[in-house]
């Protein structure tokens, strides 16, 4: 089972009305090297200044690092075991905001099932909008797609699975060039992981300032780390591992 808790991006879309049709756990090859497990929802745009021959979205929202789809796309399950997910990726972003639209958001949802359960979705309406998170010097201010007003229910359904090995990007997926196939290769034969990699990429600077500006400039999705907590304190691990 689930949790609503958190453990404390992003989209094309913005000021829209959308209704989903479908709901799924899957990879992009395009999106961290299909490394990190994304919730696809997909739909309806309507209202009178949507292009009535572009009405259809697909929609991706991290779930950070570790999770992996079961049963078809239609579950997540974190390595670890952990039921909570970090409350900086986009998905926690999106869910949290919707249990704060009303009274009414909140019971629907929760009783749909959990976050892990992508069916959940599947039927309701809502207003998306992209809003600003501040994430603290020196990343400053991020635009995170959320919901912004709740619509409706049209009932849930079981349209909301395909498969987690499907290609989930509009074009062919992107072949890696032999460079970020040995780099891949390098960092999972790395013991401990993306904590490795960031400690070794911190000692190549002298602040902590320094290190946060250009890990976030070399990895977008860096708020979606398991490590995010850790990387950006100073007193941290990775930091005071790296300048030891």
């Amino acid at each position: 089972m689930g949790s609503w808790d958190t453990r404390e991006s992003t989209g094309l879309l913005h000021d829209v009305d959308v209704w989903v049709e479908k709901a799924y756990f899957g990879t992009d090859a395009g999106y961290d090297n299909g490394d990190t497990l994304v919730l696809i929802m997909e739909g309806t745009k309507v209202g009178p200044e949507v292009d009535p021959e572009d009405n259809t979205f697909r929609q991706f929202f991290s779930t950070g690092s570790k999770w992996e789809g079961r049963d078809n796309g239609k579950t997540a399950i974190h390595a670890d075991g952990s039921e909570e997910f970090h409350a900086s990726c986009a998905y926690a972003r999106f869910f949290e905001a919707f249990m704060e639209l009303s009274d009414d958001a909140n019971k629907v949802i929760r009783k749909r099932g959990f976050p892990d359960e992508a069916k959940i979705w599947v039927g309701l309406g809502f207003h998306l909008e992209r809003m600003k998170f501040d994430y603290g010097p020196p990343i400053g201010e991020r635009d995170v797609l959320v919901p912004t007003a709740y619509l409706g229910d049209n009932g849930l359904d079981d349209n909301y699975a395909q498969s987690n090995q499907l290609d989930l990007s509009d074009d062919k997926p992107k072949k890696q060039t032999a460079a970020q196939k040995a780099k891949a290769a390098k960092i999972k034969a790395k013991s401990n992981g993306r904590q490795a990699e960031l400690i070794e990429f911190a000692a190549e600077f002298e602040s902590h300032d320094e290190f946060l500006t250009a890990a976030y400039d070399k990895w977008d999705e860096i708020e979606d780390f398991e490590e995010f907590a850790d990387l950006i304190d100073e007193n941290g691990t990775i930091w005071t591992t790296a300048s030891a």
